[in-house]
């Protein structure tokens, strides 16, 4: 699929604006060897990885270059900085001049004349920033190695050749299903990005880590299977793309922000691994509608659902308490205000049937029937000489309407069965049409309408009419069109029922803007209409009734308005807070608020006895260091709790409620000195037995200026150490040649190392 550039550059503005676009990416191709003519001129030009060299920038058949020798490898490499020439398809050489081209410089192609395709060879290792800047007419890239393209070094979205869109091909054949070869590790940064002739990816087990951008923006991409051991997925690494089916490893600790961006699958499962989803990670995905979250999860980012308007199940793993206590950050609405199913887990996943649709079955502690999600499509009839080979059925009881249903219809089926006393017809979980605008009709021998039914209301559902024929009725508006109808099963009773035993079903009560219904008269034991109901007028107006909330220290009071016929509310009369707060040991009582100044000191090396009476209030304590170190506090004991950090700001810095393993935390941090933080306990259930918190503090061993050899004292042999290092005769890391300025002036010289000298004959008794 090619995009047109007004498409792209409308989803390039739309991007900016919302602040969700960094980079493009674009794509380069294969290899061959020029063997014409030079000219030369005398330029500094930029290569690849941002270094300047002074060659002089040469043309080598319509390529500009410079050439400069690489001490690690030993050899003469060519960077490619331009293309002069007016060919429509480029062919990079792997040489020039006997140097290997290694590179594409910086914005090498971005003002080059038109041309729709770019070999690039396997030489090639780096492509430099904005290399293919608006190269909107490359459609087609050549390569002849995966290996070699995964290694590529993308330098920044306008590195990859195919970040205004394009084909890859390998070895002249285009790339559509892609296998990741197993000598890759990680998939590097704008690799894929842009790619549009890619529909599926597999990736091998050794892969651990896609990092950014990998596969964003390939706009035709459906189907990824991932390797079991991949820990870390980037951010927008497949933003932008057709995705429809994926399963995350329990591998994965990371999903980067925008991560999946875009995408369209119907359901996705969060990876028990993860404790996070970042921000924006499944935003913008309008075609999910389920949401499987493991109870490891404890904070959802910014908008990492925002505008997923179709989500109408999650399915948390964990209990309602630990649901509740998920911090959620702002824009995930569709998600919390979706219907959401505690302590699931996974029955079965039925097979679809010719008429019914497969689907997978959780079970759910609140839901006796379970939850159905990720259905799939029937399979339809396959009739052999007029009987089904998959059902077993005759074409006579296929009753069914088109798939979907025509627009502006009106059709008509009739079921006969001659001497029945009684039919029973169920319809499959397929059946549905346009919500009360399109309707399914029921009428029993005498054409008496049994029931008019809208949307799903006939899904899975089992009618029985009484006599020998059914009339099954289809009306449709000119306007959208569903699955329509078709039965499972038909089922024609000879034994007269003697509707010994009744029930009324559908009885509604009126209201004062609703009309109710006497309900139906149902036979319990052939599930017979035996008798339709009647309307019931509404009422008339609203009687309301009021009830006031008082503001209390935390929170705005308010008056609830609710209609007692109807049940129709609204809330008005808001007064804010009293700001009145009730604390005890620096925690309100009533709304949980902190007050830092109020809250009890640690020192840094002890052990409290903790009890939690009501787990809306914690218990909190304040922790300044006077020097910087490790600070760790963890629970002991049977209580089900967990733990923040917080700074004097009240930002949460770390959070854990399990360590990976039952009912007690732990959670560690380095902390600075002279800062103030808020060591926060809770717990999942109220009690008044107590457990214990154990805090621990371990200060940073504190360095010494000049101590060199890090012994806890100067002496010569620091200065001799020094003087090496000068030399080039050792190497020192950073906090060594932090401790080794004694002057403090930003570099290593002889001067410090005299310095020293001096500090150890007592020419100077400090630095």
């Amino acid at each position: 699929m090619r995009k047109s550039n007004k498409v792209i550059s409308a989803m390039l503005s739309v991007l900016m604006v919302s602040g969700m676009f960094t980079d493009m990416p674009l794509a380069v191709n294969a290899a061959g060897t020029a063997d014409t003519n030079e000219t030369t001129t005398s330029a500094a030009v930029q290569s690849a990885d941002d270094t300047q060299s002074d060659s002089e920038e040469k043309e080598y058949n319509g390529f500009t270059y410079y050439t400069h020798f690489n001490e690690e490898n030993n050899r003469t490499e060519a960077v490619i900085t331009g293309y002069k020439g007016i060919d429509n398809d480029l062919v990079i050489p792997d040489s020039i001049d006997n140097a290997v081209v290694t590179s594409i410089g910086e914005k090498a192609f971005a003002e080059s004349n038109q041309f729709e395709s770019i070999t690039i060879p396997d030489s090639i290792g780096s492509i430099g920033e904005g290399a293919f800047d608006c190269r909107e007419d490359l459609s087609k890239v050549y390569i002849n190695s995966l290996e070699n393209w995964c290694k590529i070094d993308f330098k920044d979205s306008g590195s990859q050749p195919m970040c205004n869109f394009a084909d890859l091909y390998i070895n002249g054949n285009l790339l559509t299903d892609l296998t990741v070869p197993d000598s890759i590790t990680s998939i590097n940064n704008y690799t894929f990005s842009g790619c549009t002739s890619i529909t599926s990816v597999t990736l091998p087990n050794c892969i651990t880590k896609i990092c950014d951008d990998a596969f964003s923006f390939c706009d035709n991409l459906e189907k990824v299977e991932f390797g079991h051991e991949l820990k870390s997925i980037g951010n927008y690494a497949f933003a932008y793309t057709s995705l429809k089916n994926i399963t995350i490893p329990d591998s994965v600790t990371y999903i980067g922000d925008y991560a999946f961006s875009c995408c369209s699958f119907e359901s996705i499962v969060i990876p028990d691994s993860l404790t996070s989803v970042n921000d924006y990670a499944f935003s913008y995905c309008n075609k999910l509608k389920t949401v499987i979250i493991p109870d490891s999860v404890t904070k959802i980012g910014y908008s990492a659902f925002d505008e997923c308007l179709l989500i109408s199940n999650v399915l948390f793993k964990g209990s309602k308490s630990q649901w509740n206590s998920i911090d959620f950050s702002d824009s995930n609405y569709y998600l919390v205000e979706s219907v959401i199913h505690y302590d699931v887990k996974f029955v079965e996943k039925k097979a679809p049937t010719c008429v019914n649709k497969g689907y997978d079955l959780y079970s759910c502690s609140e839901c006796s029937d379970g939850v159905k999600i990720n259905y799939t499509d029937p399979l339809g009839h396959n009739v052999v000489s007029g009987i089904c080979e998959r059902c077993g059925k005759s074409e006579e009881d296929f009753v069914e309407s088109a798939h979907p249903y025509n627009d502006d219809a009106d059709e008509s089926w009739t079921i006969y069965k001659k001497d029945a006393d009684r039919i029973v017809i169920t319809f499959s979980n397929t059946t549905e049409t346009m919500a009360n605008r399109d309707y399914i009709y029921l009428y029993d021998k005498n054409g008496e309408e049994i029931g008019k039914y809208s949307g799903t209301e006939l899904a899975d559902k089992k009618i029985t009419v009484l006599g020998d024929t059914v009339k099954i009725r289809l009306v449709s508006d000119e306007g959208y069109t569903l699955f329509g109808f078709s039965l499972s099963n038909i089922v024609p009773y000879y034994d007269e029922c003697l509707h010994s035993s009744t029930r009324l079903e559908n009885e509604k009560s009126p209201t004062c803007g609703e009309e109710g219904y006497t309900g139906d008269l149902i036979c319990n034991n052939c599930e017979a209409v035996l008798k339709k109901g009647d309307i019931i007028p509404a009422t008339g107006k609203h009687d309301m009734e009021m009830t006031v909330y008082p503001p209390t220290c935390g929170e705005r009071g308010y008056t609830d308005y609710i209609c007692k016929n109807c049940g129709y509310s609204y809330t008005d009369d808001y007064i804010e807070p009293t700001g009145n707060h009730e604390y005890i040991d620096g925690v309100c009582k009533i709304c949980g608020a902190i007050s830092l100044e109020n809250l009890p000191s640690i020192s840094g090396n002890e052990t409290q006895n903790v009890i939690i009476e009501d787990t809306n209030v914690s218990k909190c304590f304040k922790f300044t260091p006077s020097q910087s170190g490790s600070l760790t506090f963890y629970s002991t004991g049977s209580s089900d709790t967990l733990g923040r950090l917080l700074d004097s700001n009240m930002t949460e810095l770390a959070y854990n409620d399990d360590n990976g393993e039952d009912r007690n935390f732990r959670i560690s941090y380095n902390v600075n000195a002279g800062e103030t933080y808020v060591l926060q306990i809770g717990a999942f259930d109220s009690s008044d037995e107590a457990f214990n918190v154990t805090f621990n503090f371990e200060p940073n061993k504190e360095t010494l200026l000049g101590d060199v050899n890090g012994d806890g004292e100067i002496t010569i042999v620091d200065s001799t150490i020094l003087q090496k290092y000068i030399v080039g005769q050792t190497t020192l890391d950073d906090e060594t040649l932090n401790v080794a300025d004694v002057n403090k002036d930003g570099a290593i010289t002889v001067v410090d190392a005299t310095l020293i000298q001096k500090f150890v004959v007592k020419g100077i008794t400090e630095f």
